[in-house]
C-alpha cells in the first residue's frame, strides 16, 4: 500500500515536469517550423541569435535552479516566510542581471551577423527580443518557484497554453508578412502575458523584499553553477559558428535537426521516467 502511494506520489511530481519540458522544447520549435516558411536566411538568422538567447539565459536558468534549491530547503524546515524572501531576493537578482545582460547584449549584437554569417535581419529579431528578455526571466523564476511549492500541474497547463498562443500568432504573423519579426514580437508579447499572471498567481506565495542574507545565499550557489554552466557551453558555441558559416542552407538545416533532436532528448527522458515510475 505504502508503494503505491509512493509510486503515485511521484507520479504527480514527475510527469507535469516531465511533459512540461517537453512543451518548452515545442515552443522553440514553432518558431523554428514556422519561418522555415519564410525561408532560409531567415531561419538561419533565428538559429544564430537563439545561440545568443541561449548564452543570455544561462544565468537565469542559474538563478532558476540556485533558488529552487534554497525554497526547497527553506519548505523542509517548514520556513514558509523564508521561501518566500529567498524568491524574492532571486527576483532582485534577475532584474539586475537581466539588465545588464541586455546593455552587454544591445552593445555587441552588430557583431553577430558577420561572426555567424547570417543576414542582418537577424539584429532585428534580437532587438526585438531583448525587449521581452526580463518577461521571460522572470517567467523562469516564478514558474520554477511555483513547481517546487507544489504547483507544477499550474504550469503545465501554463505552457500548454502559452504554446498554442504561440502557435497561432506565428502563423497569422507570418501570413500577413511579417516574418521573423513578428514571429519575435509574438515571443515577446506571450512571455510578458506569463509574467503577468505569474506576478498576480505568486503574490502570496512570494515576497519582494531585499535581504541581505537570503540575497548571498542565492549569489553564492549562483557563481559556481554559472561558471560550469557557461564553460558546458562553449563547444556548443563554437560548433555553431562553424556550422554557420558553412551557409544559409546548411546552417538552416542544422538548426532543424538540432530542435529534432532536443525533442527526441526529451521525449526519452519522458519515457524513462515513466518507466522508472
Amino acid at each position: 500500500m505504502d508503494e503505491t502511494i509512493n509510486v503515485k506520489s511521484q507520479l504527480k511530481i514527475s510527469l507535469p515536469i516531465a511533459f512540461e519540458s517537453l512543451i518548452n522544447i515545442l515552443m522553440t520549435l514553432v518558431d523554428t517550423l514556422v519561418i522555415s516558411l519564410v525561408g532560409t536566411k531567415e531561419l538561419a538568422a533565428l538559429g544564430a541569435m537563439a545561440v545568443i538567447l541561449n548564452l543570455m539565459q544561462m544565468s537565469i536558468q542559474t538563478i532558476n535552479v540556485s533558488n529552487n534549491t534554497l525554497v526547497a530547503k527553506a519548505l523542509g524546515e517548514n520556513n514558509l516566510n523564508k521561501s518566500k524572501l529567498i524568491t524574492g531576493n532571486s527576483i532582485i537578482l534577475t532584474l539586475c542581471i537581466s539588465i545588464i545582460t541586455i546593455i552587454l547584449i544591445a552593445f555587441v549584437q552588430p557583431v553577430f551577423p558577420s561572426l555567424f554569417n547570417v543576414d542582418t535581419v537577424a539584429i532585428s529579431y534580437l532587438t526585438i527580443r531583448l525587449f521581452g528578455f526580463i518577461q521571460s526571466s522572470i517567467v523562469a523564476v516564478l514558474s520554477g518557484h511555483q513547481r517546487t511549492v507544489g504547483n507544477q500541474k499550474n504550469i503545465m497547463y501554463l505552457r500548454i497554453f502559452a504554446v498554442l498562443l504561440n502557435l497561432i500568432f506565428d502563423i497569422i504573423a507570418v501570413r500577413n508578412g511579417y516574418g521573423i519579426k513578428g514571429v519575435a514580437l509574438v515571443t515577446v508579447f506571450i512571455d510578458t502575458l506569463l509574467a503577468l499572471y505569474l506576478i498576480i498567481y505568486s503574490r502570496n506565495n512570494v515576497k519582494i523584499k531585499f535581504v541581505s542574507e537570503y540575497f548571498k545565499d542565492v549569489i553564492k550557489l549562483f557563481k559556481w553553477n554559472f561558471v560550469e554552466r557557461i564553460a558546458s557551453r562553449v563547444d556548443n558555441f563554437i560548433f555553431n559558428l562553424i556550422v554557420a558559416r558553412m551557409g544559409n542552407l546548411e546552417y538552416s538545416v542544422h538548426v532543424i535537426l538540432i530542435q529534432i533532436d532536443y525533442l527526441s532528448f526529451v521525449n526519452t527522458k519522458f519515457i524513462l521516467i515513466l518507466y522508472h515510475d
